[in-house]
């Protein structure tokens, strides 16, 4: 379990692994602002749900955010996930090939 707060979100990720070979992580981002209004139900919450499958090794997943984007970890990836796609570079993935610890491809970035 990870749970991380930065003021305007609520980001907890989990994952299940009781024996499930297609066990999956979840990652779930909530508002706040909506959680302790009293006066929304609570199936009406803003929430936005990810889902990422285990690594081979059952890797933990591990969840920030701030106010513009998401970012996990998980299965020797990190993700990059942005929330308002017209104000910053798009959502991206880093992934670790194994080849070289100190190399990731950056491309999504806009590195030469």
């Amino acid at each position: 379990y990870n749970i991380h707060l930065n003021g305007r979100f609520l980001t907890v990720s989990e994952c299940n692994t009781t024996g499930n070979e297609k066990a999956m992580c979840a990652v779930v981002v909530y508002d706040v602002s909506e959680l302790i209004d009293t006066k929304v139900e609570t199936k009406l919450l803003w929430k936005n749900k990810f889902e990422y499958s285990i690594g081979q090794n059952s890797e933990q997943i591990n969840a920030v955010s701030n106010s513009t984007s998401l970012v996990v970890s998980h299965a020797s990836k990190i993700s990059i996930l942005n929330f308002w796609k017209d104000r910053i570079s798009s959502s991206g993935e880093i992934v670790n090939t194994g080849e070289d610890q100190n190399q990731v491809d950056d491309s999504y970035l806009g590195a030469p």
